[in-house]
């Protein structure tokens, strides 16, 4: 599953191929006056994904940033997880090391509120890992990869994006 690059500029329309599970990512609000940075935790759909932040919270957003909903703007940190030099504003930024184990625990509990919100949960075989580099998933979930997966690769959910997918920050009880 990929985000649409559909809205987005010619200078990010790669950056947004290559986004992928556990991909840190910074994103800017209409209005707001710092970037936040993210960890994608999964992409739900073309213009969805559940996102990680400094704040601990997991929730669907709206990325696709073409929308009246979400980030307007979407930049990747730098190879070394840094940031990029034309910012012109501050970041929100995790404070403590994002870890493999984070990560694992982000993308488990991402397909959790997926599977949990009906979309069809496609496992996707390459993951970030904490040094930012894509590695295949298996390598860095080893057996428990299969219990993720399901059977022939997905989590076996019902097909569509549910209704109230348009959510930016779900309900109470949907927030890990």
């Amino acid at each position: 599953m990929q985000l649409s690059t559909e809205g987005v500029g010619a200078a990010e329309v790669e950056y947004y191929r290559d986004l992928g599970l556990a991909r840190r990512v910074l994103l800017w609000y209409s209005g707001d006056t710092v970037w936040h940075e993210a960890l994608l935790g999964l992409i739900a759909n073309d213009e969805c994904a559940y996102i990680y932040t400094p704040d601990h919270d997991l929730y669907l957003e709206r990325v696709s940033c073409k929308c009246s909903e979400g980030p307007v703007k979407l930049k990747g940190l730098t190879a070394r997880m840094g940031l990029p030099r034309n910012l012109r504003a501050r970041a929100y930024r995790f404070r403590e090391a994002i870890t493999n184990d984070v990560i694992k625990k982000v993308f488990r509990d991402s397909v959790k509120l997926a599977r949990k919100k009906g979309f069809e949960v496609h496992v996707p075989s390459m993951i970030y890992d904490e040094s930012g580099t894509a590695v295949p998933l298996d390598s860095l979930f080893g057996d428990e990869f299969a219990d993720l997966a399901g059977k022939g690769g997905h989590a076996g959910v019902q097909s569509g994006t549910p209704k109230h997918a348009q959510t930016v920050r779900p309900a109470h009880g949907d927030w890990l």
